[in-house]
């Protein structure tokens, strides 16, 4: 399907699909898709066009076994809303199911740009940034450690065709970048005062990531 400039409602409509495609999400994650596809079409019938209802399609798309159908409509979502991270990392499970492990790299290195806009901004967050940060850190993370036991595999399987070795060399050098890249969170946080750092943690939502923040605190 093309996906058509999106046609903004009014601030209600805007509004109303936003809180409905929060709970879609949560209802996702905790397995209710009954409940999930049901707020998902109320959503549809307000604003089809909207960016996080074409979003629950393309990934209704890839669950269902339809990664192709899945890329062509993130594709086009990443080109309308490139700032949207979420849907930069659906992009790279779409390619990695069609096995374009090139792509899924790149779609990867993209939103490592868009994790960027955190560099210099620590102070400025409050308790939910800080959770949202620390939500697509784990998301980017989860699908390097994922391109690189794909490449590990490949390569272990075949050591002797040198494509093996190639992928697995990028793979690993991709791997170093990123981590080069994200480097500045921990600094950051790091360089916070205990005080502040303290009343973040004490925010909703961070009790998967606050032993980790500690533990980067305490060999500052």
């Amino acid at each position: 399907m093309n996906v058509r400039p999106v046609e903004p409602g009014s601030v209600a409509e805007e509004q109303k699909v936003a809180a409905l495609m929060a709970n879609v999400e949560r209802l996702v994650a905790e397995r209710r898709d009954a409940d999930a596809q049901r707020l998902w079409r109320e959503a549809q019938a307000i604003l089809p066009n909207h960016p996080l209802v074409l979003h629950e399609r393309a990934r209704r798309f890839l669950v269902g076994g339809d990664p192709a159908a899945a890329c062509t409509l993130l594709e086009q979502l990443v080109a309308l809303a490139p700032q949207q991270l979420p849907f930069w990392l659906s992009l790279a499970a779409a390619l990695r199911s069609l096995a374009r492990r090139e792509e899924e790299l790149q779609a990867l290195e993209r939103a490592l740009v868009f994790a960027g806009r955190y560099a210099g901004k620590l102070e400025e967050l409050d308790s939910d940034g800080l959770r949202e940060a620390m939500q697509e850190l784990g998301d980017i993370y989860e699908l390097v450690a994922r391109a690189g036991y794909f490449a590990s595999l490949r390569f272990s399987t075949d050591t002797v065709d040198p494509a093996n070795g190639a992928l697995l060399q990028k793979v690993q050098e991709q791997e170093t970048a990123i981590q080069t890249t994200l480097l500045f969170f921990e600094l950051e946080w790091a360089a916070l005062s205990d005080e502040r750092a303290e009343q973040l943690l004490e925010g909703e939502g961070l009790d998967f990531c606050a032993h980790h923040l500690r533990n980067v605190r305490r060999y500052r």
